[in-house]
């Protein structure tokens, strides 16, 4: 399955002014990961195209509070 990935871990060491994000490639990569497998009653679905909202941006940049991106994982909450 391709998903955007972190390429970096952990919080950033402060928290950017805005969310605007000129450019991703610091913060993200597209990659090949392992589609985990579905439990009783879930189902698989195939998205073309879906958005980044603030809260996806921070958590990119390492600011979002409580959570840090960890190298390699998906990023998105939903």
């Amino acid at each position: 399955m391709r998903a955007l990935v972190a390429k970096t871990s952990g919080f950033a060491e402060k928290r950017p002014e805005n969310t605007t994000l000129k450019s991703l490639k610091p913060f993200i990569e597209n990659a090949d990961i392992e589609q985990r497998p579905l439990k009783k009653g879930q189902v698989r679905i195939r998205v073309k195209y879906a958005s980044v909202n603030p809260s996806d941006s921070l958590f990119m940049q390492g600011a979002y509070f409580g959570q840090a991106p960890e190298s390699g994982a998906p990023i998105g909450f939903e």
